[in-house]
Parts: structure tokens; C-alpha cells; sequence
């Protein structure tokens, strides 16, 4: 993908009708910087980890260069393409030129009002592409799930000041839960894997993509 595509000719419109929470139960990973619920099981070295340091986190992924930066861009192709297939306006996705850290950034539209469940989606939506790719890949281990969890920690935000509510629950099928905002954001990914794919390319190739005004709604 050279240009970005039209939303309104290219991008299917999904929205979610029976979910299923993703499988697992909370764990406390206690991390130098506090207790961090996530649903991988935290590895040893979590008690020294600090959620800050994005360089230590890549090198407890084990990528290579080349790796991280497609870690980097499917993640932020996640969150773009569902925010479009959602009706919100993207300006603007990228990633830093080297790829060195988890300094991708999906830039939209803030001033028309969003339905909550799209922007918890549109929020799950790095974590679990990401998820998806390192399965797709073969690359998938029990710490590079947590790892990728744990630099998702500012979506997991971002949905919380959404709802105004924690996403932490100890109701898996709670549409507050975090879980479950996954499950969703699985399920739609499902539908435009291919778009995230292309975005994902792209990204890689360029570091930048921005969308015409008229085209990324």
C-alpha cells in the first residue's frame, strides 16, 4: 500500500454482536513500579522491571531490529485500522524512524463524540494485533504476551478514562473489563487482518502514514 486507502470504499464497518472474554485470569505482576494486572503469567524477572523502561521491555522480547519494528507497527495498524472501520477520523500513524522503542503514535480526530465500546475497542486493539502477529509469526512466547501487555499499559488507560470505570475486573464477561474490551477488539481485527496487514507493511516500509481529510472517516 502505497496511498491510504478510502474508509468509505475500503474499510468494512464491524461491529461486534456475540463476544467471548479472552481466556485467563488476572495476575498480579508486582513490577518495581507497582502491581500490574495481566493476563500472561508474569516471568521472573517482573519484580525488577520498570514500566518506564521501554528498552529493557524490548530486550525481554528478544526481537531482532526488524521484528520490533513490525512489534511497533502492528500495534499501532491495530488501533488505526479499527478506529476507521469504527467511523473515526484518523490524521495521522507512526512509528519512530528506527524503531527503537514503543514510540508509535496513532493520531485522530478528537472533537466528534465516540461510543464508548469503539474507543474501548479502538484502545484494545494494539495490544491484540500485536498478539495476533507474534502468534502468526510463530514468535509468540508466555513473556513476549506479558511484555506486549505491559507496554500496552497506556491503552489500558486510555479505556479506563473512557468508562471512568477500572478495567480490572473479576467479571471476565463485564463489558468494563479488559478482557472482554479484547475480545472485542479480536474480533474485529478479525474482520480487517488484512487492512492491518497492508497498514502494518506500510508502516514498516515508510514509518508514517497520513490519511487525506476527506478519506479516513
Amino acid at each position: 500500500m502505497t496511498t491510504p486507502p478510502n474508509a468509505q470504499q475500503s474499510w468494512p464497518s464491524v461491529r461486534p454482536v456475540s463476544v467471548s472474554p479472552v481466556a485467563g485470569r488476572w495476575h498480579a505482576a508486582a513490577t518495581s513500579t507497582g502491581l500490574v494486572p495481566t493476563v500472561h503469567r508474569p516471568p521472573t524477572f517482573a519484580a525488577r522491571t520498570t514500566l518506564r523502561d521501554a528498552m529493557g521491555l524490548r530486550d525481554a522480547m528478544g526481537l531482532t531490529d526488524a521484528q520490533w519494528r513490525a512489534n511497533v507497527a502492528f500495534h499501532e495498524a491495530g488501533h488505526a485500522a479499527v478506529a476507521i472501520a469504527a467511523g473515526i477520523r484518523v490524521l495521522r500513524v507512526e512509528i519512530t524512524p528506527d524503531g527503537v522503542e514503543q514510540a508509535g503514535r496513532t493520531f485522530v480526530e478528537s472533537s466528534a463524540p465516540v461510543p464508548w465500546r469503539d474507543c474501548a475497542a479502538v484502545a484494545a486493539a494494539g495490544e491484540q494485533a500485536v498478539l495476533r502477529w507474534l502468534r502468526e509469526t510463530g514468535l509468540y512466547t508466555e513473556t513476549r504476551g506479558w511484555v506486549v501487555e505491559i507496554l500496552s499499559a497506556s491503552d489500558r488507560a486510555v479505556a479506563e478514562a473512557t468508562t471512568s470505570l477500572s478495567v480490572v475486573t473479576d467479571d471476565p464477561t463485564s463489558p468494563y473489563d479488559w478482557r472482554r474490551m479484547g475480545a472485542a477488539a479480536q474480533q474485529r481485527l478479525a474482520a480487517l487482518w488484512p487492512v492491518v496487514q497492508d497498514l502494518a507493511a506500510t508502516l514498516i516500509a515508510q514509518g508514517v502514514v497520513t490519511y487525506p481529510q476527506d478519506g479516513a472517516r
